[in-house]
């Protein structure tokens, strides 16, 4: 708060000395936040924060009103360094694939699915997916797919690193802080091996990151905005939130003026957009998204109209409450099949525990953790509310802190992954963004505890990237099978960089696709299997009734359902693509993470379209025609008509919740059928 006998009063509804508009007379000097003139002892705060020059280079650091090349420097070379390890781990996952086969099917016109026929949302990301689409359509005739998603999730990694240090920087600034910029907790993401290799992979986490990215630097724009005023009162001289800069981005944005009520520009719509992107990035980035929108409403920017706050929700839900109208009734579910598949919606404690110690310990994530800690209790030269810019940023900060422990929370609930680290290199981003970087403070002594910390994760940084790699894992089966994947899949891949799908043609997965691909220009009916473990005592080649054609049955449906081709059926052991192996019980004990289900060969040679008389599919190919497995195919087989959409939006729910039973014969009698 500023000193009261700083304050210059006036009469209500008078307007500061100079232009009638409330603007100063030409020529004078801008006075501090403080009242005392530029030069005032007061706190430091000036109206505009030294978060960049006017004009193109607005994005950069600066002391003085001059960039700052050495800060420059020292922001930039560690963005740098992932970006060219994220080059150096380049490959794509064999589920990377998974998506890659969905956007085949999109171009194929047969829509956003992963086997012809039959709608099942296979996909995490339905951000991802569209990307992926948007870009193959532009620049497809160009670039493999797959280099086309090393560029997007690399891209969007990298940016959202970018979103990081310019939020964290406009809050430093708000607070008056004027020192060099120094990276802190930008050091952690850097330098973590699964940064690197999650950063293409051909999965989303790099969107994730963007996201992430992109939306705390938006709402640290925001934050730092002064409140709504009525248009006849001054400035709210001593208002935290009110010391920083007038203007929304440091350079002029007329979309916040002082004296003015509506404070937000016009801008702050797609702002409300973007945060409430989560749970399309990934489902549990709803808890992040939830976060986000709160303190968009709560922000003084917005200020107190209900109205207003309610149209900005409305906005931030739009698109998903959009897309989960069209999950209901395109794919009759709720939630993704691949949720389903992984038993999303159940507790495994032990398991997460374990994979959250899995990567803590290997990376000694105490030390950067400590290492924050050090800097909120002595680094910062004033409280937290005016080290982070004022009441918003403190908040805004605190939210990131909040929900990254939630998401973690989550995550260990549902037992993580068996991809190391993948899991938490969402909420771990999130709980670094804050502090991405630190203002070096004029304060001697305070500058020598912010210099401890910053060499302190730079020294962890250093070890954690030049010697410490993920855990061998533990056992090829249950929960302790957690590794680093890319190692495994170069190796089954046998190309140190096995990224577009010609790169993975030494790989048996290859192999299988080119199976189903020689079996159908043979003209051949027959059931390919290929699983060596979950019960399955079916031979590679399984013959099938005429006219079925070749189909695959298989427990890794990514590198082989891509080379298969989109024509080609596959059924997918473990549920992610498939309707009834996600919907079955969960492994007794529970299986490797991810990997929750195993459908039994009976329901697979059902729906490879095996006959009634075959003794080896049991009653599985009547099961699929009656009661509520009957209803699940009816909704998502063949093409998605209005009246299929309207009904499946109430059968949705219903057929969310349907478990497959194990034994055929048990679904038979449900139904009524001996």
């Amino acid at each position: 708060m500023v000193d009261d006998a700083s304050r210059t009063r006036r009469p209500a509804g008078a307007r500061p000395s100079g232009d009638p508009s409330g603007r100063p007379a030409a020529g004078a000097r801008p006075a501090t936040a403080t009242g005392r003139g530029p030069r005032g002892r007061g706190r430091p705060t000036s109206v505009r924060p030294d978060w960049g020059p006017t004009g193109r280079r607005a994005w950069l650091p600066t002391r003085g009103g001059t960039v700052d090349w050495i800060g420059v420097a020292l922001i930039g070379l560690p963005i740098a360094g992932f970006l060219i390890m994220g080059w150096r781990w380049r490959w794509t996952h064999d589920d990377g694939f998974i998506t890659m086969r969905v956007v085949d099917q999109v171009f194929a016109g047969n829509g956003p699915v992963y086997n012809a026929g039959q709608r099942v949302e296979v996909f995490t990301s339905p951000l991802h997916l569209f990307l992926l689409v948007v870009l193959r359509g532009l620049f497809g005739w160009a670039l493999d797919q797959a280099w086309l998603g090393v560029i997007l999730t690399m891209g969007s990694a990298v940016a959202g690193l970018g979103g990081a240090v310019a939020g964290a920087a406009r809050l430093a600034r708000a607070g008056g802080a004027k020192g060099r910029l120094l990276p802190f907790g930008l050091l952690v993401p850097v330098a973590l091996p699964p940064m690197w290799e999650y950063a293409t992979s051909g999965l989303e986490t790099g969107i994730a990151i963007g996201w992430v990215g992109l939306s705390f630097w938006l709402l640290a724009r925001l934050v730092t905005r002064p409140r709504p005023r009525p248009a006849d009162s001054g400035p709210a001289v001593g208002d935290a939130d009110a010391e920083v800069e007038a203007t929304a981005d440091g350079h002029g944005d007329t979309g916040a003026v002082i004296g003015r009520a509506a404070v937000a520009g016009p801008r702050i719509w797609p702002t409300a957009m973007v945060l409430g992107l989560g749970p399309l990035v990934r489902p549990e980035g709803s808890i992040l998204a939830i976060g986000f929108v709160v303190v968009l409403l709560t922000s003084a920017a917005v200020g107190p109209d209900r109205r207003r706050r309610l149209r900005l929700l409305g906005a931030a839900i739009a698109l998903p409450v959009a897309y989960e109208v069209f999950r209901m009734g395109y794919y009759a579910a709720l939630v993704p099949n691949t949720a389903l598949a992984k038993e999303a919606g159940a507790s495994r404690w032990d398991q997460g525990w374990y994979y959250l110690v899995n990567f803590s310990g290997p990376y000694l994530v105490v030390i950067p953790l400590a290492a924050f800690g050090v800097w909120l209790a002595f680094g910062r030269r004033w409280s937290i509310t005016r080290s982070f810019g004022g009441v918003g940023g403190r908040n805004l900060a605190l939210m990131m802190v909040v929900c990254a422990a939630l998401q973690t929370l989550y995550v260990v609930r549902v037992g993580g992954d068996y991809m190391h680290a993948r899991m938490l290199l969402m909420p771990m981003f999130a709980l670094c963004c804050p502090l991405a970087v630190v203002a070096l403070p004029r304060a001697e002594r305070a500058a020598m505890v912010v210099v401890a910390c910053v060499a302190l994760v730079a020294g962890w940084a250093a070890l954690v990237a030049l010697a410490q790699r993920a855990p061998d894992p533990e056992g090829f089966f249950g929960g302790h099978s957690i590794a680093e994947q890319r190692i495994f899949y170069a190796k089954l891949a046998g190309n140190p960089h096995p990224v577009s799908l010609q790169e993975w043609k030494h790989s048996f997965l290859y192999r299988t696709g080119d199976r189903a691909r020689a079996a159908k220009a043979q003209g051949r009916d027959v059931l390919i299997t290929d699983i060596g473990f979950g019960g399955v005592s079916l031979g590679p080649e399984t013959p099938l009734p005429p006219g079925r054609g070749p189909v695959l049955f298989l427990d890794g449906i990514g590198v082989a359902g891509e080379r298969a081709g989109t024509d080609i059926a596959v059924i997918d052991l473990h549920g992610l693509a498939d309707p009834l192996a996600s919907r079955t019980p969960a492994l007794v004990p529970r299986g490797l993470p991810g990997h929750e289900k195993a459908l039994p060969q009976e329901w697979a040679l059902a729906e490879a379209g095996a006959a009634r008389d075959d003794p080896a599919a049991g009653a599985a190919p009547l099961a699929i025609t009656c009661g509520d497995i009957g209803q699940l195919l009816d909704a998502i087989d063949g093409p998605a008509t209005p009246s299929v959409f309207l009904r499946n939006l109430f059968r949705a729910p219903g057929l969310t919740t349907l478990t497959v039973p194990k034994d055929p014969a048990d679904a038979a009698r449900s139904c009524g059928r001996p």
